[in-house]
């Protein structure tokens, strides 16, 4: 007995055309796309399609992000894995965020004042 094995074998569609009498494929088969994105509608829409609130990280978390960025970037740099010019412009943006973060924070921790002499409410 010979054995023939690991021969092509018919796409998907090949077989869809096999199993399905001539030309019925051409219909079963958008058909079911169809009923398969009508469904996936469905359910999107039964959902009610409100996206999720996103969890915003405390500003400690990002001051830490930060942190720990300007130092992989240093390290980076120092290990010879990046041009200065690039160094010097990356290490700018994320000492601005953090510095930007800084004073947000720092405004929102301030005592309010509203025109009494500059004195705290």
């Amino acid at each position: 007995d010979i054995i023939l094995d690991g021969l092509p074998q018919p796409s998907l569609a090949g077989r869809i055309r096999m199993a399905l009498p001539t030309r019925s494929w051409a219909i079963v088969v958008p058909g079911a796309l169809l009923l398969a994105l009508a469904t996936l509608l469905a359910i999107g829409l039964r959902q009610g399609g409100t996206p999720q609130p996103v969890m915003a990280s405390s500003p400690a978390q990002d001051r830490a992000s930060l942190v720990q960025a300007i130092a992989a970037l240093d390290d980076r740099f120092h290990s010879g894995d990046m041009e200065e010019m690039s160094y010097q412009e990356q290490r700018a943006t994320l000492k601005a965020q953090l510095l930007r973060l800084a004073w947000q924070e720092e405004i929102a921790h301030a005592p309010a004042t509203h025109g009494n002499g500059g004195e705290p409410r």
